[in-house]
């Protein structure tokens, strides 16, 4: 989870750039900053912004976010308005802390952004625990001790924007993964699937979620943060931990995220969302043959199949390893109709020099050559051993 706030450290190492014609006694210069902050998280993928410093007033923001590493999800939506407004609601429960609204966008564009208190009273700038950063390309608005009820925050303008909400609080949706059952009879097992999951196809996913809840309903939503269909997850699955929730759903053809909403341990609201936007794909990569071991000094051989369930396409194939053992991959190039299947053949060679227990990491993917955004992958690690001649 951390992963997705790694912006508060590198914003604030960056907000301390100078340009060139900056004054040296000053950290910041007479000539003030220009500085494109690429991550809030890892872009729309992972429920990431993008922000612009560019003055020294900017900061104050920065370091406020960089000292609440805590914060999780609560609402993540992007997309475009057509000099339209959009509300989104967001209920903050007594566990929460902390919260963080922030918008990024063209702030020419996007002329009224605002946040709401369950009173109807707007928060602003002087309020007690309310902070307002305004960036080149954005809004970030940070309230301590927020009052539990439902607050809004409103937006108006044109063009592509992204709008996030994330609170401090223990509350939290940790984890979300499409999963297959393994391990042998008696002791099985549930482990995130290779790749991501396919169009149309019923898949089973597990969740976890932590802190004083006491109810967990989950849905679907799109980028937009509209719903899409409840998903239905229970806990107590003999395959899983108890406290898991465990079900199956059949993958929807758009870009989705996974929010939950319940009551906390208080009968107050809440909601969290699993940031990642996840994009099924019609394309899917498995291993054909399985090799236990390679062998020191020797070739071998294993495939890949290729699966496609979407309109007839044509896929660039790329195999690599962590080792570059990989010596041939046949072929590169693969076209498949609706429904059918393909094979690629992948040599491998293993230097005589290697040593024993050595582990090689094999990645193969498939991508759509009119489409980049369909592309699918598998992966698997293989053990360097003595070759044994009986």
């Amino acid at each position: 989870m951390r992963k997705n706030y790694a912006f508060f450290l590198a914003a604030l190492l960056s907000a301390f750039l100078v340009s060139p014609d900056a004054d040296a006694k000053s950290p910041l210069g007479q000539g003030g900053i220009d500085v494109e902050v690429l991550e809030l998280g890892s872009l729309e993928e992972t429920g990431g912004q993008n922000f612009r410093i560019s003055s020294e007033s900017d900061i104050n923001g920065v370091i406020a976010l960089s000292v609440s590493p805590g914060l999780v999800p609560i609402v993540s939506a992007s997309g475009a308005l057509s000099d339209e407004s959009r509300t989104f609601s967001i209920p903050v429960d007594s566990s929460m802390s902390r919260a963080v609204f922030s918008i990024s966008a063209d702030s020419a564009k996007f002329p009224s952004i605002s946040v709401w208190r369950p009173s109807g009273k707007r928060a602003s700038q002087g309020d007690p625990g309310v902070m307002i950063s305004s960036f080149t390309s954005g809004t970030i608005v940070i309230v301590d001790a927020p009052e539990t009820g439902t607050w809004q925050l409103r937006v108006r303008g044109i063009g592509a924007f992204s709008a996030r909400v994330m609170g401090d609080t223990p509350i939290q949706l940790t984890r979300f993964d499409f999963v297959t059952l393994t391990g042998r009879p008696g002791h099985e097992g549930f482990e995130p699937i290779d790749g991501e999951p396919l169009i149309g196809i019923q898949e089973t996913v597990l969740a976890e979620l932590v802190g004083p809840f006491s109810t967990a309903e989950f849905h679907l939503i799109d980028a937009l943060d509209n719903l899409i269909r409840p998903l239905e997850l229970t806990q107590m699955n003999p395959n899983a931990a108890a406290d898991q929730f465990v079900g199956s759903m059949t993958v929807p053809s758009e870009p989705f995220r996974v929010a939950v909403r319940g009551k906390d341990n208080t009968g107050a609201f809440y909601q969290r969302v699993f940031p990642a936007l996840f994009r099924a794909q019609s394309v899917e990569v498995s291993v054909g043959n399985v090799i236990p071991d390679l062998f020191v000094g020797s070739k071998s051989s294993m495939d890949f199949t290729v699966r496609n369930v979407g309109n007839p396409d044509t896929f660039e194939i790329v195999v690599a390893d962590t080792h570059s053992f990989v010596s041939s991959v046949q072929p590169t190039m693969i076209t498949l109709d609706n429904g059918a299947m393909g094979t690629v053949r992948v040599d491998l060679s293993v230097p005589p020099e290697t040593p024993v227990g050595t582990t090689i990491e094999i990645n193969a993917t498939a991508t759509s050559i009119a489409n980049p955004r369909t592309t699918n992958g598998t992966s698997l690690n293989l053990a360097i051993s003595n070759f044994l001649i009986p």
